[in-house]
C-alpha cells in the first residue's frame, strides 16, 4: 500500500485498500463453507450408522451445504437481498411441499386415528365409573403415570 501511496496512484490505492478490506469476509466466508462441508459430511455419517437410513444422512447433507453456501454468500454480502430472498422461496417452497404430501398421504391415517380417538371418548362418556376404576387399578399396581 505504501508503494503504491508513493507513486500518487489513486485508483490503484483505492482498489488495493478495497480488496484488502474485503480479504476477511473472504477468509470467514471460507471457514463457513468448510464446516458446512464437514459438518454435513459428518452428520451424515453418523446418521447413516446410528439410524441405518442413507436417505435421512443425505438428505441432512445436502440441508447443510445449502445452508453453508447461503451463509457463506450472506458474510460476503453477495447480493445480499437476492440470497435472502432465494433462500425464504426455496424454503417456503420445501414447507408447502411437506404439507401437501403429509396431507395428501396421511388422509387415510389421520382418519383412523380420529375414529380411534372418537371411539376412546365415546366409551369413557358410556361408561365413566369403569375407565376411572381402571385407571385407579393401573395406578397402584404401576406408579402414577
Amino acid at each position: 500500500m505504501e508503494a503504491l501511496n508513493a507513486l500518487n496512484l489513486e485508483v490503484l490505492n483505492t482498489i488495493g485498500l478495497a480488496i484488502i478490506s474485503y480479504l476477511p469476509s473472504v477468509l470467514i466466508g471460507l471457514i463457513i463453507l468448510g464446516l458446512g462441508i464437514f459438518g454435513g459430511n459428518a452428520l451424515s455419517a453418523f446418521l447413516k450408522e446410528s439410524t441405518g437410513s442413507s436417505l435421512l444422512g443425505e438428505v441432512v447433507k445436502y440441508v447443510l451445504y445449502v445452508l453453508a453456501v447461503f451463509m457463506t454468500l450472506d458474510q460476503l454480502q453477495f447480493a445480499s437481498m437476492i440470497v435472502n430472498t432465494a433462500f425464504l422461496f426455496i424454503m417456503g417452497g420445501l414447507a408447502v411441499a411437506f404439507a401437501l404430501a403429509f396431507g395428501l398421504g396421511g388422509r387415510e391415517f389421520a382418519k383412523t386415528q380420529l375414529q380411534k380417538l372418537d371411539n376412546k371418548i365415546e366409551e369413557e362418556t358410556i361408561n365413566p365409573d369403569i375407565t376411572t376404576q381402571e385407571t385407579e387399578i393401573e395406578e397402584k399396581l404401576n406408579g402414577p403415570i
